[in-house]
């Protein structure tokens, strides 16, 4: 029987199951997609028979647009997670080095394809200075790194953040940074300053699903030094982004969000400080984690199994971690989402806090 990956974001098959649960599993901006694509959304349905663009250069021109990039920097895939598998078949690397905990399909792409995958401890249990004596030692062709992590969504600091980069530069060893959730930071951690024409150390991994809520579109792309990606564009498959996902790239390119991003911005700061206003309540049942991003960690003190199924009983779905390297199902993930949503999750949690 194929191995199906643990994610969140079950929502169809529980729907055609009869249930309708308040997803906190997925880390989606609830405060998206942008208004202006729902403006267009019954103009296009004219597109689902039309074959998306053949010409890459259609799709980086409008990302590079959307991010500020240069064109010649980025490779379009049906999300991020084709691009790490992508990688995963085309790098040389054969030692893989994952700074830990990082999302497990960066593990299984290169375990599928026959390298040597090893973890670090997780961050919150071993410090920067720690985890670089190992990576020395065991000498990587390749580091795979969160920026922010999934699922702890903490960035290493400035400081370390370079000299990690600057490590790699020296030693010839390709960085691979995950930056799936950089929006959420207004690009204050990104590696992107760092890209040169020089060298090829550096492939950064960037999802459309997660800040512009399209996980259904599956948008992603990998920003990378032009040369490599010349080499890597000519063997992309032919109609591998869908055309719904082009015709919204194209818009979101050209239209000023400025909107979309300042409400994004303050609802989650004002969400976040409920949060851990509320989180910070039960300390003695509930360790929350720090995160800079629209998703906490949290670590139960006290019979876990009872939590999950308490959750379900109120129709809340959080991510339980106990697939992610160094972690157990005492620690689960949940999303920051609208505000009456999240009233509901600290009620539930306050709800089951007062039955032990």
């Amino acid at each position: 029987m194929m191995n199906i990956p643990i994610h969140g974001g079950r929502l169809i098959e529980m729907e055609l199951r009869g249930k309708s649960p308040t997803d906190f599993s997925v880390n989606l901006n609830p405060w998206g997609p942008p208004q202006i694509l729902k403006e267009h959304w019954n103009d296009w349905f004219r597109y689902v028979s039309y074959y998306p663009p053949l010409d890459w250069e259609f799709y980086q021109k409008r990302i590079a647009l959307l991010y500020n990039l240069d064109k010649n920097s980025v490779i379009p895939f049906n999300g991020a997670t084709q691009g790490i598998y992508f990688i995963a078949r085309r790098h040389q690397a054969k030692k893989i080095f994952i700074l830990e905990p990082c999302f497990t399909e960066y593990a299984r792409a290169f375990h599928l394809e026959g390298k040597k995958v090893v973890h670090s401890n997780p961050l919150f249990q071993e410090g920067f200075d720690s985890i670089m004596s190992r990576i020395e030692r065991e000498r990587p062709d390749l580091i795979v790194l969160g920026n922010p992590g999934n699922p702890l969504g903490q960035c290493l600091s400035k400081e370390e953040r370079l000299s990690l980069y600057r490590w790699c530069r020296e030693q010839k060893i390709t960085l691979l940074v995950d930056e799936a959730f950089q929006e959420f930071t207004q690009e204050k951690t990104s590696f992107v300053p760092q890209l040169n024409n020089e060298d090829q150390c550096l492939i950064i991994i960037r999802s459309l699903t997660k800040y512009y809520s399209l996980a259904g579109l599956r948008g992603g792309f990998i920003v990378a030094n032009p040369s490599l990606v010349e080499e890597w564009k000519q063997v992309l498959e032919p109609w591998s982004i869908n055309t719904l996902l082009a015709v919204t790239l194209n818009v979101l390119a050209n239209t000023d969000l400025k909107d979309f991003h300042s409400l994004t911005l303050k609802e989650l700061r004002r969400e976040k400080l409920y949060i851990e206003e509320n989180l910070g309540k039960l300390v003695n049942l509930f360790e929350l984690q720090p995160s800079v991003v629209n998703f906490y960690t949290v670590r139960i003190k006290a019979q876990t199994s009872c939590f999950y199924s308490f959750l379900q009983n109120q129709k809340l779905i959080v991510r339980f971690l106990g697939d992610f390297w160094g972690m157990t199902n005492d620690f689960f993930r949940f999303s920051v989402r609208t505000h009456e949503e999240n009233i509901k999750l600290i009620q539930v949690i306050n709800e089951y806090a007062r039955t032990l």
